[in-house]
């Protein structure tokens, strides 16, 4: 059985890979998100190892990254009520993650392992299986992994 190690230290200040990595989500989440809502078909983001969303050194992780750049392309579309979800996973700091993300109320956070939480999450309402959803779901540990899921249910 593997364990998540909890490594509380991580989280004093981003580092570089980090910095690269976030920069990287931003330069891709961005048309991206812009290009689904100009489709007015539902955007699901999952994040499946979030962390705690903010370093303490203030800078933002990647859930407050993706969570501003969905803001960010809401505010600039001529869409109206975009149908946007949001799941931010992890086993260690979903409290912390909770307080970090406590402006976004409408994102749902989710406390524990990625494989036993993401096939519930992917339980989509009805409205949503009837149309093609868009997925994205980011990054693991230090690789960043962007896989886009195009779909019908």
């Amino acid at each position: 059985m593997c364990v998540a190690k909890k490594n509380d230290d991580f989280f004093l200040e981003k580092k570089a890979w980090s910095i690269v990595k976030d920069e990287l989500l931003g330069c891709y989440f961005k048309p991206y998100v812009s290009k689904i809502l100009h489709t007015n078909r539902p955007l699901v983001y999952v994040d499946c190892f979030a962390g705690k969303g903010k370093f303490a050194d203030g800078n933002n992780g990647s859930p407050l990254i993706a969570l501003e750049t969905i803001d960010q392309c809401c505010a600039s579309t001529s869409v109206q009520r975009p149908r946007i979800e949001a799941t931010f996973i992890d086993l260690n700091y979903a409290d912390d993650l909770r307080e970090n993300l406590s402006a976004y109320p409408w994102v749902k956070i989710v406390s524990g392992k990625y494989e036993d939480n993401i096939k519930a999450i992917f339980n989509f309402p009805i409205e949503i299986k009837k149309c093609m959803v868009n997925c994205c779901i980011v990054k693991k540990t230090l690789n960043l992994r962007l896989i886009v899921y195009k779909g019908t249910h």
